[in-house]
């Protein structure tokens, strides 16, 4: 059934609501079509799309983007991206003069900072959770970690959800909606437009009084949708337990029929490209375009050592359930070559989690499918990319050529200057701190 096209909104009393349907069409990200198939009920009542979006579905967290739409509307995102990339590149290097020293004011007002993860949720978010923890304790500003099981009643300046298509949504969290639209609360999203979770979400974010994005391009988005966005991926800090050397893998089980799993090693130490006993190394969740590009793989299990962990994407590793799940990623990652990555699907959004913290992070040389272009790191020099076609070919000139493993060595050298330079949780937070200052009036 073909979309009724835009709605129909008379008379003043309309306004908002005419004002939301503005604001919603020029993210571009809603599709009447895609809305109309998913939404069986609204396709056989002959509702108008639109309409039933803006005074129900939204507010249901229905799924209302696809694949395409997205697709479309990051396209529109291109002309931008470069000033953009320009204007947090300026913003980075400025952060890196130590004659600067950012959110003086938020340390002036002796401001606290309250970081909420959901402890239901999946583990990676803990992870980027830490992570803002950390950074905001090494600019000196109080910072403390809390859940949805947290007093309602703690004061804090600004208060920061992350993941709020988990933190809302599940157990106890779901009593801390009313806090969205608070004027210091800003919601930190890292959910990809395409998905049922980001749509879930989306009315939440929208009437946050600032939103941090880990995706320059979705900041991009929501800007122009009159939001206040900030891109925010976290940055590299040493000296934690994110970036510290992990000698002991004995307690892993995915690699106790290796010899190598017993015995000690500190890359940091032993940072030559032959002293990393995995060849190959890919771990994630189970998706069609995944499975394509594991089979195109398997002669490479006969070529080298390939350590996958693939797993079924029916349920999510939550820290209660799989404690040691995180630690298994970058502990591998700091044995490997090569850390894989290959997209949830062909938008390719820059999946910080494998690429940054399990790979860049680690010392190992990033290889992947063709993703979207990242403020921070650039394929051909901090990472490789290549058609999942082509994969195979290329990972074997790396792994078995001379020429190949020198440029292997090369680019992962790279990438790790580059986490420890402009992509530093310092210079991540820069703009950060700015917006949280302006937040607060500052």
């Amino acid at each position: 059934m073909a979309a009724l096209g835009r709605p129909r909104l008379p008379g003043p009393k309309y306004g908002a609501l005419h004002e939301l349907y503005l604001r919603i069409e020029r993210s571009g990200l809603f599709d009447p079509d895609v809305y109309l198939a998913e939404q069986e009920d609204v396709r056989n009542a002959g509702e108008d799309p639109w309409r039933h979006f803006l005074h129900h579905g939204l507010a249901e967290g229905r799924q209302f983007t696809s694949l395409e739409s997205v697709a479309r509307s990051l396209a529109r995102t291109q002309p931008g991206f470069a000033r953009a990339r320009e204007e947090f590149v300026k913003a980075a290097t400025y952060a890196q003069d130590e004659t600067v020293r950012p959110g003086a004011r938020l340390r002036d007002k002796k401001a606290k900072i309250a970081i909420y993860c959901s402890k239901l949720g999946n583990f990676y978010m803990q992870e980027l959770a830490d992570l803002l923890h950390l950074g905001l304790q090494g600019y000196g500003i109080d910072a403390f970690l809390r859940n949805e099981q947290s007093d309602k009643d703690e004061v804090f300046d600004i208060r920061v959800f992350v993941a709020p298509h988990e933190f809302f949504f599940l157990g106890d969290g779901i009593s801390w909606r009313g806090f969205v639209s608070n004027a210091n609360t800003v919601l930190y999203n890292v959910e990809q437009m395409q998905t049922p979770w980001f749509c879930q979400a989306f009315s939440l974010l929208i009437k946050s009084p600032l939103v941090l994005d880990i995706s320059l391009q979705t900041a991009q988005i929501f800007n122009k949708m009159g939001c206040n966005a900030v891109f925010f991926m976290p940055g590299f800090i040493d000296n934690t337990p994110y970036t510290m050397p992990m000698p002991d893998i004995s307690h892993i089980e995915l690699v106790k029929g290796y010899k190598f799993a017993y015995e000690a090693y500190d890359w940091q130490e032993r940072d030559a490209l032959f002293d990393r006993p995995i060849d190959l190394l890919f771990v994630g969740a189970r998706t069609p375009h995944r499975d394509l590009s594991l089979t195109r793989l398997e002669g490479l299990a006969q070529l080298c050592r390939f350590v996958c962990a693939y797993r079924q994407a029916t349920k999510p590793f939550t820290r209660d359930g799989n404690g040691a799940a995180a630690e298994m990623n970058w502990a591998l990652s700091q044995r490997a070559k090569i850390v894989l990555n290959l997209h949830r699907d062909w938008l390719g959004y820059f999946e910080w989690s494998r690429m940054a913290l399990r790979g860049f992070w680690q010392g190992a040389c990033v290889v992947t499918d063709p993703g979207q272009a990242n403020a921070v790191y650039q394929p051909g020099i901090h990472y490789l990319e290549e058609s999942p076609r082509h994969l195979p070919e290329l990972i074997r000139w790396l792994l078995l050529t001379n020429e190949g493993k020198s440029r292997l060595d090369s680019t992962r050298r790279a990438g790790y200057l580059r986490a420890t330079t402009l992509g530093s949780m310092e210079v991540a937070l820069a703009p950060v701190l700015n917006a949280f200052e302006n937040l607060l009036g500052l």
